[in-house]
């Protein structure tokens, strides 16, 4: 009874933390918890930095430590401050209890971005179709990391839709499985790993070696939520369950991330379409296989694939509402 209770108090304070990112999105950056500790491991990298797998675990150790302990010191300080209301309320909700809901909820609403995601994806058409590309390229650069300068409207698109899929589950369905098995440590966590792998988690030259721990780090951590992710695409539309299903399983291996594949297959057999094409990072070409069997991408399609974020957000509180009784 008490884990039950314990799971519907955090599922509440994850619902609670995604109202409030979705109304007042993301924190100023001088005082984002998020931006401090992307900072604070730039300088580290400073230190650490070597072509060296061991000097990229110690730099991914540092980051996990860094974050479990500063959500344990925000746990402690809240639970401290809670701690003379400890005698039960009129509303049955003890000290604990509050402290579980408060961090919970504090931790969804910093480790979860998607409304920032949403709202620059709404922009980027607005853009193109107005055909004001030059504004549809900058307002992209600030969701991937591939080459925006050159791209015409129907990869801007395409950028925009795929970014859409894999930030769905790097900025809401992870960060949400994770504070739902262990509330804000376990989030906290989690977004100091996909953070890290965003920042070293490249196969170039520089970061083959030193960035290696973070990216297979990030690789197991959303291995369960791109899975969820591409089932609940399915749950949204049964009468399409079986073709996206045989079209995750057709296509997302030929994807060079094992998690990314899955749900951008997902994606683009959801809505008909087809990703993947050739990527240019530093001016270096890249090649990603295509996923899907459907149409061309139009501009119109990155509103449907909002849409379909959306859907996959709530679905994920339910299904997730769902597990508490099994808990």
């Amino acid at each position: 009874m008490k884990s039950k209770k314990l799971y519907l108090v955090r599922l509440l304070g994850i619902s609670c933390g995604l109202l409030a990112d979705y109304f007042y999105r993301e924190p100023p950056e001088r005082i984002h918890p998020l931006v401090a500790f992307a900072k604070l491991q730039n300088k580290l990298e400073k230190v650490l930095y070597a072509r060296s797998e061991t000097a990229g675990a110690i730099y991914l150790a540092f980051g996990v430590g860094v974050s479990y302990i500063a959500a344990s010191v925000g746990r402690k300080a809240l639970s401290i401050f809670l701690h003379p209301s400890k005698r039960q309320s009129p509303f049955t909700c003890n000290a604990d209890t509050a402290v579980d809901f408060l961090t919970t909820a504090g931790a969804t609403a910093l480790t979860v971005g998607v409304a920032t995601l949403w709202d620059i994806a709404g922009k980027i058409e607005k853009h193109i179709a107005s055909d004001n590309l030059i504004d549809a390229r900058k307002e992209l650069s600030k969701l991937v990391g591939r080459d925006t300068d050159s791209l015409d409207a129907k990869e801007i698109t395409r950028a925009v839709i795929e970014s859409v899929a894999e930030n769905t589950v790097d900025a809401v369905l992870a960060p949400v499985f994770f504070g739902f098995l262990g509330g804000e440590k376990l989030s906290f966590v989690y977004r100091a790993v996909n953070t890290l792998d965003a920042m070293v988690g490249y196969k170039n030259e520089r970061y083959r070696h030193f960035g290696f721990a973070s990216a297979k780090c990030d690789d197991v951590a959303n291995y369960i939520p791109a899975r969820l992710g591409a089932f609940l695409i399915m749950v949204t539309s049964l009468r399409q369950c079986i073709t996206i299903g045989s079209a995750v399983r057709k296509y997302a291996k030929a994807h060079p991330s094992p998690n990314g594949g899955v749900i951008e297959t997902a994606f683009a057999s959801r809505l008909g379409i087809k990703l993947g094409g050739v990527n240019y990072y530093n001016a270096i070409p890249e090649h990603r296989p295509v996923l899907g069997d459907g149409a061309e991408v139009q501009s119109i399609d990155i509103t449907r694939a909002i849409l379909l974020s959306k859907k996959i957000v709530i679905c994920e509180i339910i299904f997730l509402l769902a597990c508490v009784p099994v808990l």
